[in-house]
């Protein structure tokens, strides 16, 4: 049975307020036991990360004030 992998990173001094999200789920190798991530795609992951960029169907940046009133606090 395959399990969907959720990273949650958290920072202690996040100053802008809103969450990226980045839906990387088309980003690996598929194996016999294992999918993997190769390089290429943890850099684009490690990437959208570090520069907080919007990719349509890959990232995007929520603001709390959605998150909070529109999703009652919901991340799904």
């Amino acid at each position: 049975t395959g399990i969907p992998v959720c990273i949650l990173v958290l920072k202690k001094c996040k100053k802008p307020d809103d969450v990226l999200f980045i839906n990387a789920a088309d980003q690996f190798v598929k194996g016999k036991r294992q999918n993997r991530l190769e390089k290429e795609h943890i850099d684009r992951i490690v990437e959208t990360y570090r520069h907080r960029t919007e990719e349509n169907r890959y990232s995007r940046r929520v603001g709390m004030k959605e998150i909070a009133g529109e999703h009652d606090y919901s991340l799904n």
